[in-house]
């Protein structure tokens, strides 16, 4: 039995975050804390995507951020055998904040390559990052048990934490169950 056409996730951890977190936090809580047309509702959360016209990063300092995602996604678009000629970078970033309550509905980011979202405030209980079967519109048409097929991928996130995947893939955030609010910058990152 061969096993084809798998997905890759990538994860890393930027173990430097703590010496930017406080500062970058506090300028993602100010995006917010403007009047209510600021921000557009995704699902229970709020993304400033439309305010800062998808650039976070000439908004905000961010610089250190982006460095680290920009490494990791020349690692990841190398690992994925893109076109190596060719060099990621972001093409577009914003700020999403998850209140209690909160969570995101199933999305995807194409026609970008590579989507990704860092964790500035995150742990397991405040909702994890699930992804949805590429084929997950097909394979509902099969004859599958509950059991015997995956159709959704549960990544643990965390503070500090970057996931990188395809931008055609289709995601969601868990609902958050805390009093803590979820605070994460999205990226889109193409040539």
């Amino acid at each position: 039995m061969t096993d084809i056409f798998s997905t890759k996730i990538y994860e890393a951890h930027m173990s430097e975050f703590e010496d930017v977190k406080q500062p970058t936090i506090e300028q993602v809580l100010k995006l917010f804390g403007h009047e209510e047309n600021f921000y557009v509702m995704l699902g229970s959360s709020k993304t400033s995507y439309n305010q800062v016209n998808g650039k976070l990063h000439n908004h905000i300092d961010i610089t250190e951020i982006c460095k680290f995602v920009e490494k990791h996604a020349k690692i990841y678009w190398d690992e994925l055998e893109y076109d190596p000629a060719q060099f990621p970078v972001i093409k577009s970033s914003w700020a999403n904040i998850c209140p209690n309550g909160g969570s995101l509905s199933s999305h995807n980011h194409a026609p970008f390559p590579i989507s990704g979202a860092f964790y500035l405030n995150a742990d397991e209980s405040m909702g994890n990052l699930i992804f949805e079967h590429p084929l997950d519109q097909l394979m509902s048409h099969q004859p599958f048990t509950k059991d015997n097929v995956k159709r959704t991928y549960k990544k643990i996130v965390s503070t500090g934490t970057l996931f990188l995947f395809p931008g055609y893939l289709n995601h969601y955030v868990e609902k958050n169950f805390t009093d803590k609010v979820r605070l994460t910058i999205g990226f889109d990152i193409g040539v």
